[in-house]
Parts: structure tokens; C-alpha cells; sequence
């Protein structure tokens, strides 16, 4: 294999690159160090001429091994831009101590590619040689061995990295070790509970075989009978006409079935594949036995996840299956070659490879705590390590017979096309916020139908659309654009008013609420001082109103009033109510949906019925819980001129401060109980609360008892939240439940939509002054977002579905734009103090040493004053 000597790789490849087209120019030196590398046409079709040399799978190999090394030529061509960099050091970066997993990966990768190898892998090789051996005699988790051990195998296919005898010594070492192991593939481990094998148990009995088969390659000494027992014990696994699943009777999605199943097919297949004589016959016929059912089982497996994406570890498991599996009537060649193009077409500028399965979770590589980019950069090295052969690749690899020039040239060009269709700017928080809420309306709007509506798990109900047209006008599309004006046509003349739920009618009314906001801001609605203003003000917005549009939201406030079950329970259902009393069903998400909604109708003017806000306060203070394990918390109450009914007013001569104590807590789902508290329907109490607040005190209505009540519930609902609110490492690990989402409108983004509107309506910035609830769920989200701007991934609940996530990715963006409808007692107040930290961040953008364009400027406007005074004193 090709050996530079004492060379850094990136010297190495900018000699190669220099020497081509794509050389860096000699008049590249901008006059702001700071600003983006401008490309020619010309670069950019020599680098995409050079790209086009490759197939897809190469390009995905390329790619991502660029991503991984960190070549230094990419932080000059991506400097100005939004990118995000592997999270490992550059590889030709001198570090020293133990070799990590993720770092052991890389490097596996690497060799197994049959990439030249350079100084830098010499270092990695000796890091990875005085890496200590695991010691846990019990662990669960064969994984980290096993990666050592096919790491060192890849090492000693490049003999030009010597060190041959130490290598074999680690690799026997740990074989060793992995002889301990047993709890890992045991009949009796921890990971078989009853009925339910985890998915990890199957991973352990790939990883074993693997240890194995490198064992004998290496002619190491082997514990027959261990591996002989795990076999034998994988075999009695076996479901008919399933496979190997986690279940035996029920569905078990793609973690369970998918997963193990192609887990257990290659352990199977690798002892099958043996030399002779290593596994006894009898246990080689059994084996044979659940072989026979290799083509009915993957047929089955294709069928039932037709859907699932080939990305990722994915690409390393189907790669290392025995070259002769097939489905039913499918050649093993072509059935292959189509699953892996699946997996390679959506090629991304990046190189990373962001997989929404589990995969490698369940294989016990991906560890908790990692970052999304870690979990990136693990997907993307067993990506190449799949397309370079697989776990147990034969022969030098793809890249062997490549000249390291090649290979820089490649990698340059790639570096290139990433930095061209890189966004500029990008890189602080607000410019990210900016960009996701952009792509994700974006996406939206890509995915609308002719008709005006929007697809979806929930695209029979008006009120997946209407979530749709109010993100993407939040997102930025404009109320004229074609996307807005044929949507808001469908949903008017498509019958919606008098169908859906009280989900779709709330989100509906938010959606015209939106949608007139520029004649509610004229009509001074935001504005006002009193309730006599707020007639006049109510009186313009609906009077503004197209006339269809007027008799639409008149028809969904009707079905809002329809739906208020009454009696005692109190609250909202899910649709109108035929009779009024404690016998129909009402929770407290319909009943945060219905206050929105009115919400909404009141800022378009629609006539309401005050009582609806003093009974839905009463109600939700009532019905508050208490959570015994806190502490009360304090509250003050400041007076307020607004507050108090025109008795209360006219009788009023001063007033003090109320303070009070309460424990923090909530609501749970149902309305009428007063038992535990929920993340997103604590923060929802808290959304209705303040909006009925808000309509009661701009009516002049709201007595000053309730108004204490009030403020007090809200205090103690935000202390429950505080505590019990995502924590950052939780919601941006690879584990992320914003990564792993199978529902749709439901779950943690419904949670962080709740937790959006009571905050932003209830005017807090961070829970208890402590708790940056945006921050956490804005980088989250960010850091979660789909290539495409969607979140979330394709549902899941059943075998070949496919439906996008919408409702998700609208709740994501809405979140994101802190998209609350305003309060409108609190607008001017808040609108100043918006204002006023908008100036706040502006100065802190500013250099504290000017840059080349602000000295030319002030050198223009000076020349230009001179130029002034000069023509003054000639008049």
C-alpha cells in the first residue's frame, strides 16, 4: 500500500489538490479576512466534473471520509458559512492517551478504506495499542471490544505500519478479555426479560461471531464452547415465520425486528462460514436449519419496512451479510445493489450522515451523552466502514490502488460544492433560529397539494392544513403569496367550519388570526388603553374582514360554544356537545385548544361571551394540583389599575402588593380532577390562564380577587414546570426523543409548543429566572432539524407508513418564532422592551476595532462632509 512518511495528511492532500484545476488562486486574499471565499463558475464546474467521476457510493465514501478527517483547507473555504464540523479533533491533530470509541471508529474506517496511510495513523495506532482493556467481567456490551479487535484487523492489512507482532498481541489480548463476557450472549442475561429479548442481546451475538472468525483468521487460541453455547441458544431464539424478533407475538417496528433480525442472520451466517472444523456438525446443522429460512424472512422484512431509509450503521449490517442472501425471486446482487443505492441517494454537501433509526444504540456503540453531531460522525464512519467491505471486509479496500494526489483532489472538490451551497453567515444563535425557521417553512410550503391542502398522518382534518399556513406565514411567506391564498381558499370554501374537532377550529382561528394581523395592528387592537377603546378597535378588525371570512369565524366560535361541556367538570371536548352537564368528555389539551381559539377570534373582532374566561379561570384554578414533594413557593402580586370591575374601580382609593405561597404543580389530562401534572398541559393552564386574563381585564372585568388567584396559580404551575422541564443533554444527545419522535402533534414537540405559548404569554423569559426553557428548545430543535427543514421522522406506528411528521414540523417552527398571539394588556409594554433588547444586541455586534468596510465608509462620509462644507463656503 502507498506510505507517506513523516507527512501530515493535509499537506499531503493540498499538494495534491494544488497541483490541479482546483488550486487555491493567487489573488485569493480578501480584503476582510472575515468574508466568505468567492468561487468562479469555473471552479465550480471543475469540482463538479471531477465529482461526477464517481458513482454514488464512492461519493458517499469520499465524502464522509473528508468529513471525518477535518482536512485544514476547510476552514478556509468555509469561513462565512453555516456548517457544522466533525466534533473529533482534525485527524492529523497530535493528541495523545487513550483511544475513545469514537475516535476508534474513525480510524477504523480509515484503514479499512485502504486509504494511504500517513504519520498521523501511526500515532492513531499507537494510542489505540496503549488503550486499556475493558475489565467489566459482566457488562452487557460486546461492542467495544469487537471494535478494537476489527479495528486492529484493518491496522494489519496496511503493513507499511509495521508493528505487526503488537498489533496481533493487543488483538489476542482482547479476545481474551471478550471470553469473559458472557453475561453479554447468556440464555440468562440481563437483556431476556420474560418474553422480551432486547435488541442489544441479538448485537452481542453478531459482535461474538465477529470476535470469532478474527480469532480463527489469526489463528488465535478459542473458547469453542462459549461461542458453540451462544449459538446454540441464538438458534432456539427463533420465532417461526418471524425471525428473530424482540417479541415473539406482537409488532415490534424496526429496533426489534428489523434490526435483530439482520443482527442474527450475520452471526449466523459467519459461524456458518467458518473454516472447517472450528464449529461441531450437529451445531452446523441446527444453524442450517434456520438458514433454510434466510429468502422468506428478508421478503417479509422488505415488505414490512419498505420504508425505512438504508443510511448509516444500516449500510455496514446490509453489507455484512453473506454474500448469498436473497429474498424470495431476487438475486443477492441486485436485491444489494438497490438497498445500498436507497441508502446513498440523498448525498448531503456535509459528508455527515445524520440516521433517524437506532441502530446504533442497539449495537452498544452509541454512548449516552453523545452530542448529535457524535452521533452523526458514528453513522458516517460505519457508512464508509460498510461501504468499504463491511465488519469483516476482505481484501485492501476501495481506495488502495488510489494515489493520495487522487484522493486530495477528490476531497477538495467535495470540500468545494459543500462550501458553495453552504448558507453565508449563520453562525450565532439568532442567525441559526433564523435559518431553521426558514428552511422548516420552506419544507412546508414544498409539500402543499394543488388543491390548497397539505398532506400528512393528519391530512383529513382541516386543522392540518391550518397549522400549515400559520407556520409558513410565521416562517416568513407572505399573506399574498400563491402557497397562503390557495390554502386560506381551501379551508374557507372546503366545508371545514362544519367539520374536524376542536383542535381543527382553534388551529383554524389562530390561522386567520395570522392572517389579518396587519388590520388588527391598523386598527389599533394592540394598542389600547381601556374598554371603551377596545369596542372601537374590536369594531374596525371586523369590519375589515372579508365578508366570507366574517361568517367562517362567526360559524367556528359557534362550534366553540357548542362544545364547553359545562356542569361541574367544566372545559372543552373534542366535538360539540349535545347536552351540557358532567357526562361528556373534556381534558384540559381540548380545553387549552378552545381558549386559543377564542383567542384568536377575539383579536379578528368576533363578538364572544365574557362569562367563557371567568368560568375557564375558575375552572382551571379550581381543578389546580398541588405536588406534595415541593415546597410552596412565593408570590407577589403587584397592583394593577386595570384590575377590578367598575365597582371595584370606582370604591378604590390605594393599594398594596398581595403576597401569598404555593406548591408548585398543575394539571394532568382530564378535566374535573385535581391528581398529578403533565409537562405540556401545566404549561397550557398556564396559556389559558393569562388569556383569560388578558380578555377579562381589557373588558374591564376582571375582579381583582381573581386577578390575585390568577397570578398566584401561574406561579405555582411555572415552579412545576421549572423543575420538571427538559434538561439540555437529555433533549440534544443522539438519543434525543426530538430525534426519535414516532408520533405526530403529540409527545415532546406538543410538550415544547405548550410550554411556548405559556411562557411567551405569561411574559416568562426563564422559569423562575433560572431555567432558559427557549434556549434548550431551540437548540434541540435546531440541532434535530431534517436535511429537508422537516422534523421529526416518517410515521412509524405501523409497518409501511410513510407520512411526514407535519404537525411537527409546524409545531417546531412555532416554537422556534415564539409564535404566541399577543397579550394585549401587556403589547405595548413588551413591544418596548423588544425593541429595546433588539438595540442591545445590535451594539453588541458591533466590532470593538473597526474593519475595512466601516474605515471606507467613514472615510466616504467624511470626504463627503469636507465636499459639503466646501461648496457651503464657496456660495
Amino acid at each position: 500500500m502507498l506510505k507517506i512518511r513523516n507527512t501530515c495528511l493535509t499537506v499531503a492532500l493540498l499538494c495534491a489538490m494544488c497541483a490541479g484545476s482546483l488550486g487555491v488562486r493567487a489573488d485569493d486574499a480578501p480584503a476582510d479576512a472575515d468574508q466568505p471565499r468567492e468561487f468562479t463558475p469555473e471552479e465550480i464546474k471543475a469540482a463538479d466534473d471531477l465529482r461526477l467521476t464517481l458513482d454514488t457510493e464512492q461519493q458517499t465514501l469520499f465524502n464522509g471520509l473528508r468529513y471525518l478527517l477535518r482536512p485544514a483547507f476547510e476552514v478556509e473555504l468555509m469561513k462565512g458559512r453555516r456548517y457544522q464540523p466533525c466534533p473529533l479533533p482534525p485527524f492529523e491533530e497530535k493528541s495523545e492517551g487513550p483511544l475513545d470509541l469514537l475516535s476508534t471508529l474513525r480510524f477504523w474506517a480509515l484503514l479499512q478504506s485502504g486509504m494511504a496511510t500517513t504519520a498521523s495513523s501511526e500515532r492513531m495506532l499507537d494510542r489505540l495499542l496503549a488503550t486499556p482493556n475493558p475489565t467489566e467481567k459482566d457488562s452487557d456490551n460486546l461492542a467495544p471490544i469487537a471494535i478494537r479487535i476489527l479495528t486492529l484487523r484493518a491496522a494489519l492489512a496496511h503493513t507499511e505500519l509495521g508493528r505487526g507482532d503488537d498489533i496481533r498481541k493487543k488483538a489476542e489480548t482482547l479476545v481474551g478479555v471478550s471470553n469473559d463476557f458472557t453475561a453479554a450472549t447468556s440464555d440468562r442475561s440481563r437483556l431476556i426479560q420474560g418474553d422480551y429479548i432486547a435488541p442489544q442481546w441479538f448485537a452481542n451475538m453478531m459482535w461474538r461471531s465477529l470476535i470469532m472468525r478474527v480469532a480463527v483468521e489469526l489463528e488465535f487460541k478459542l473458547d469453542d464452547k462459549q461461542w458453540e453455547k451462544d449459538l446454540r441458544a441464538l438458534v432456539a431464539a427463533h420465532v417461526k415465520d418471524r425471525g428473530w424478533t424482540s417479541y415473539k407475538r406482537v409488532f415490534n417496528g424496526a429496533s426489534g425486528d428489523l434490526h435483530t433480525n439482520y443482527a442474527s442472520l450475520i452471526a449466523l451466517g459467519l459461524a456458518n462460514n467458518a473454516p472447517e472444523d472450528t464449529i461441531n456438525s450437529t451445531t452446523l446443522r441446527n444453524i442450517g436449519k434456520k438458514l433454510k429460512t434466510v429468502p422468506e424472512i428478508l421478503t417479509r422484512l422488505d415488505k414490512d419496512y419498505v420504508n425505512e431509509k438504508w443510511t448509516g450503521s444500516r449500510l455496514m449490517l446490509l453489507s455484512s451479510l453473506p454474500r448469498d442472501y436473497a429474498p424470495e425471486r431476487q438475486t443477492p446482487e441486485t436485491w444489494r445493489a438497490a438497498l445500498v443505492r436507497s441508502g446513498v441517494a440523498l448525498l448531503q454537501p456535509s459528508g455527515c450522515i445524520y440516521s433517524r433509526h437506532t441502530l446504533a444504540r442497539e449495537l452498544g456503540i452509541s454512548e449516552t451523552g453523545w452530542s448529535r453531531g457524535e452521533s452523526g460522525t458514528c453513522e458516517t464512519a460505519l457508512a464508509c466502514i460498510g461501504l468499504s467491505g463491511g465488519l469483516l471486509a476482505e481484501g485492501n479496500g476501495p481506495l488502495a490502488e488510489r494515489e493520495l494526489a487522487s484522493v486530495g483532489r477528490i476531497m477538495y472538490a467535495l470540500a468545494v460544492l459543500h462550501a458553495e451551497k453552504a448558507r453565508r453567515g449563520g453562525g450565532d444563535f439568532d442567525s441559526r433560529v433564523n435559518y431553521a425557521i426558514e428552511d422548516g417553512a420552506a419544507f412546508l410550503k414544498s409539500t402543499q397539494k394543488p388543491d390548497g391542502s397539505f398532506p400528512g398522518v393528519y391530512s383529513n382534518s382541516p386543522g392540518n392544513s391550518a397549522y400549515c399556513l400559520l407556520a409558513m406565514m410565521h416562517g416568513g411567506v407572505a399573506r399574498d403569496d400563491p402557497a397562503i391564498v390557495k390554502g386560506i381558499e381551501w379551508m374557507v370554501g372546503d366545508g371545514a367550519a362544519s367539520r374536524g374537532s376542536t383542535y381543527d377550529v382553534a388551529a383554524m382561528l389562530m390561522c386567520m388570526q395570522k392572517y389579518y394581523a396587519p388590520e388588527q395592528r391598523e386598527a389599533g387592537i394592540l394598542y389600547i388603553e381601556n374598554a371603551r377603546e377596545f369596542e372601537e378597535a374590536r369594531g374596525k378588525v371586523w369590519g375589515s374582514l372579508k365578508k366570507e371570512h366574517a361568517v367562517f369565524i362567526k360559524n367556528l366560535v359557534a362550534f366553540l360554544d357548542e362544545a364547553n361541556v359545562g356542569g361541574k367538570r367544566g372545559g372543552w371536548g373534542y366535538m360539540r356537545a349535545p347536552k351540557k352537564g358532567d357526562t361528556n368528555h373534556s381534558d384540559n389539551s381540548c380545553s387549552q385548544y378552545a381558549v386559543l381559539g377564542y383567542k384568536a377570534a377575539s383579536l379578528l373582532g368576533a363578538e364572544l361571551n365574557t362569562n367563557v374566561f371567568q368560568a375557564e379561570a375558575e375552572r382551571l384554578i379550581g381543578q389546580y394540583w398541588e405536588d406534595p414533594q415541593y415546597e410552596p413557593v412565593e408570590y407577589v402580586h403587584n397592583p394593577d389599575d386595570r384590575e377590578g370591575d367598575d365597582d371595584e374601580r370606582k370604591s378604590r382609593k390605594t393599594r398594596s402588593s398581595y403576597k401569598d405561597k404555593i406548591k408548585p404543580g398543575g394539571w394532568s389530562y382530564m378535566c374535573g380532577t385535581t391528581s398529578g401534572a403533565s409537562m405540556q398541559l401545566t404549561a397550557a393552564g398556564i396559556s389559558s390562564l393569562t388569556i383569560c386574563m388578558d380578555e377579562l381585564k381589557v373588558r374591564g372585568k376582571l375582579k381583582e380577587a381573581l386577578a390575585m388567584k390568577i397570578g398566584l396559580t401561574i406561579r405555582g404551575a411555572e415552579g412545576w414546570v421549572r423543575r420538571n422541564y427538559y434538561k439540555a443533554e437529555i433533549i440534544n444527545g443522539p438519543t434525543s426523543p426530538l430525534a426519535v419522535a414516532t408520533s405526530d402533534g403529540w409527545g415532546i414537540f406538543y410538550n415544547l409548543y405548550s410550554v411556548e405559548r405559556g411562557c411567551v404569554l405569561a411574559g416568562i423569559r426563564q422559569l423562575e429566572g433560572e431555567v432558559d426553557w427557549y434556549q434548550i428548545g431551540a437548540d434541540g430543535l435546531i440541532d434535530n432539524q431534517n436535511m429537508d427543514g422537516s422534523w421529526g421522522t416518517a410515521y412509524a406506528a405501523m409497518p409501511g407508513r410513510s407520512d411526514q411528521q407535519i404537525v411537527n414540523t409546524c409545531l417546531a417552527i412555532l416554537f422556534l418564532k415564539r409564535a404566541a398571539m399577543p397579550v394585549i394588556t401587556e403589547h405595548k409594554k413588551r413591544e418596548k422592551e423588544a425593541e429595546e433588547e433588539a438595540k442591545r444586541k445590535e451594539a453588541a455586534k458591533n466590532p470593538v476595532t473597526k474593519g475595512p468596510e466601516d474605515k471606507k465608509r467613514e472615510k466616504e462620509e467624511a470626504e463627503k462632509a469636507e465636499k459639503e462644507k466646501a461648496e457651503k463656503s464657496g456660495e
